[in-house]
């Protein structure tokens, strides 16, 4: 005699009755970027991701359906990494490109913080900031503190640039550490800059991993970027006194 299985445990058929685990595989091979997604960069619709380095076609699992599109975005937004330079704007990007829901879903982030920008010298609206930080498994920091070059007319010492910078990232650095879980995974690259190395130790008292990221080598001119490489033409080494020959 056949017994009639109860439609809740039947297993689904075709993408949905392949188990969660291979799904997941499957969504963070076609939605995962290698580079971490630059959110102050998002300018063209991005709603569809346009500059997330995602093919159209691999898009298109979010709307399959509504489970596979909710699975998807749990991966989209919870397995990538995303950039923001708080000195540029806070991380006010965030709002503007992505949903609320879809905020609470980032896991990785890279933040990026340097001496100048209209956001320098501000704290973080913790009404976006705090959700955000309570749910990362990883922050990566990458922090430029102030150059040392040559003196110019109008332009503050270096000793008062430094001491702004230390007043700033000390306050942003402590906030960040009182919102982190504790099982969060924090790296820095502040390409061993004295002051911010000592101020990084200081504030991060549980620790963190020292690393180089692709991010930090722009910033700092390293490897593919350094002072002496191709990428710089003469216009902008003019415009932000580069000079070739410097160590």
């Amino acid at each position: 005699m056949e017994v009639e299985v109860p439609l809740s445990l039947r297993r689904p058929n075709g993408f949905l009755g392949v188990p969660l685990e291979l799904r997941r595989q499957i969504y963070q091979y076609c939605l995962v970027c290698e580079d971490p997604v630059a959110v102050d960069f998002i300018f063209v619709d991005p709603y569809r991701f346009s500059d997330w380095g995602l093919r159209d076609r691999k898009k298109s699992l979010l709307l399959v359906s509504k489970q596979v599109g909710f699975e998807a975005l749990e991966v989209l937004y919870g397995d990538n990494s995303f950039l923001l330079h708080l000195n540029g704007n806070g991380g006010d990007s965030l709002r503007r490109h992505f949903a609320e829901s879809n905020i609470r879903r980032i896991r990785k982030m890279q933040v990026v913080m340097r001496p100048q920008g209209c956001f320098y010298g501000h704290m973080l609206d913790s009404r976006l900031w705090s959700p955000i930080l309570a749910n990362l498994t990883k922050l990566s920091i990458v922090a430029q503190q102030p150059l040392q070059g040559r003196p110019k007319y109008g332009v503050p010492s270096f000793e008062q640039r430094i001491g702004e910078w230390m007043e700033w990232l000390k306050a942003i650095l402590q906030y960040i550490t009182r919102q982190l879980p504790s099982s969060c995974i924090v790296e820095v690259d502040d390409d061993d800059g004295r002051e911010t190395s000592t101020l990084m130790r200081e504030c991060l008292p549980s620790g963190y991993r020292k690393v180089q990221t692709l991010t930090g080598d722009f910033h700092f001119m390293r490897n593919d970027y350094s002072r002496d490489s191709s990428y710089w033409d003469d216009e902008y080494r003019d415009d932000h006194d580069i000079d070739s020959n410097a160590s």
